[in-house]
């Protein structure tokens, strides 16, 4: 290849503790997938070309992880080579789902996969991104930049892109604009605990049937979801939230009173500073919904205490202290301070293994709102339309669980990964369908 890479990059905190806190504890697999469906053949040679390019266009994506090192080693070029995989399809919504369920490991091999499902009129791309290189947005930007290459590839085979490096992949620069007081009144205001759930998901400590349960709300009862969502002051998110907690309340057949702390997921990006220059990377964060059950209280006066949490996160700029925060602790990833944190960090393995295991009553339900996937992000140029994209989170492993959430075209998707081995497959598929009914029931009735 034309284009120079580095021979390693730093890991990030980000990069360290969701491959630390959550892969080598047996928390969950931290791992997204994206399903692009088409509405024609692919040019398998030429997307190979592209995918092949995105593995050197964004540094980290070609390298393998080594966590104790604390650094991502670039891959020799002959082992990024056939990281694509063609088949015909015979059933292409199963087989989107075990390629992205299936476990990918950091530290063998690159941190994107692709699978191209072929069909006689019209295929599917299914890639699957490791968590401890890129979040969920990040993800679906790989996708929308194999779509430009392959775009770029035909005009011109023998096109290269210019590589990403150079770019931010760590949150030190995003409190660069201010000054000490006001940075450590924004870290004080965070609320950072995790306090246990008063119940739990019954689950084993076995692995091997790694899956995705999916749902969805068609276009014209998600277009009514939003404009009843709007009346009472709540995003879409906001009614996400709420689905989830009364879905788990009625599936779980919580007590009243019984607390259920709620981690959502927050998008870091805008607290950089303007024309930051953001590389492939982890920029989302967890912030915290803790209600508990209330007796006989509907959809409504659940939705008015997220939503009282949601305003409180915004007016305290609670985001904007979780990127000052993730950019004070990074200095602990480098030099001397890098060597002994990943080593607290690591020897702090087999303890949490040992909690987990001596307190099932701690899983910790996880929402991931994607949000709107932008189809003008994910061409592949008018010869190759995208008929429809679903995304796929990280898989949980009962310590804490995830729904995924995702929108196209006005469709919302939501999926929940999980081990069949270790969670009751019935109970995970009746949290998803039980969040489908909440929201349109209430949808229907708002």
């Amino acid at each position: 290849m034309a284009i120079a890479m580095p021979d390693t990059l730093p890991v990030t905190f980000l990069d360290c503790t969701m491959v630390i806190s959550i892969l080598e504890t047996g928390r969950g697999l931290p791992q997204m997938g994206t399903a692009v469906s088409f509405g024609a053949r692919v040019d398998e040679s030429r997307l190979e070309r592209a995918l092949r390019l995105l593995l050197d266009a964004e540094p980290v994506l070609g390298c393998s992880l080594d966590s104790r090192a604390g650094k991502w080693r670039r891959l020799d070029p002959g082992n990024l080579d056939g990281w694509l995989q063609a088949v015909d399809a015979r059933d292409p919504e199963s087989e989107a789902i075990a390629f992205a369920a299936a476990p990918l490991d950091p530290s063998d091999g690159p941190q994107v996969r692709a699978l191209l499902l072929r069909s006689p009129e019209k295929d599917s791309l299914v890639l699957k991104a490791s968590h401890a290189a890129v979040d969920g947005l990040a993800a679906l930007e790989a996708a929308g930049l194999i779509g430009r290459f392959y775009r770029a590839l035909a005009v011109d085979s023998a096109w290269t892109p210019t590589a990403n490096n150079g770019a931010v992949r760590d949150f030190r620069s995003a409190s660069t604009a201010m000054g000490m007081r006001e940075r450590l009144k924004l870290i004080r205001s965070e609320d950072t605990r995790d306090p246990p759930s008063d119940w739990s998901i019954p689950y084993e400590f076995r692995r091997g049937g790694e899956t995705y349960a999916t749902g969805s709300i068609e276009p014209v009862a998600f277009l009514a979801l939003k404009d009843a969502g709007r009346n009472r002051g709540a995003t879409v998110n906001d009614l996400l939230t709420t689905a989830l907690y009364r879905s788990l309340w009625r599936v779980l057949r919580s007590s009243a009173g019984d607390k259920t702390p709620l981690t959502a997921t927050a998008d870091l990006r805008g607290a950089f500073p303007p024309g930051t220059r953001l590389g492939l990377a982890n920029f989302s964060a967890p912030w915290w919904v803790k209600i508990s059950r209330e007796p006989d209280e509907d959809f409504d006066g659940t939705l008015s205490r997220v939503v009282a949490r949601t305003v409180e996160w915004k007016r305290n700029d609670l985001e904007r202290a979780a990127a000052i925060g993730m950019g004070s602790v990074e200095g602990w990833m480098h030099g001397w301070r890098g060597v002994v944190f990943r080593r607290m960090l690591h020897g702090g393995i087999d303890r949490v293994k040992a909690d987990i295991k001596s307190s099932p009553g701690r899983t910790v339900p996880v929402l991931s709102n994607i949000g709107i996937i932008d189809e003008k992000a994910l061409d592949f140029g008018p010869e190759l339309p995208v008929d429809d994209v679903r995304f796929f989170g990280p898989i949980g492993l009962g310590p804490w669980i995830g729904l995924s959430a995702s929108t196209f075209r006005n469709r919302l998707e939501l999926s929940t990964g999980f081990d069949a081995e270790a969670l009751d497959t019935e109970l995970m598929r009746g949290i998803v369908d039980a969040t489908v009914r909440e929201l349109e029931e209430w949808a229907s009735s708002a």
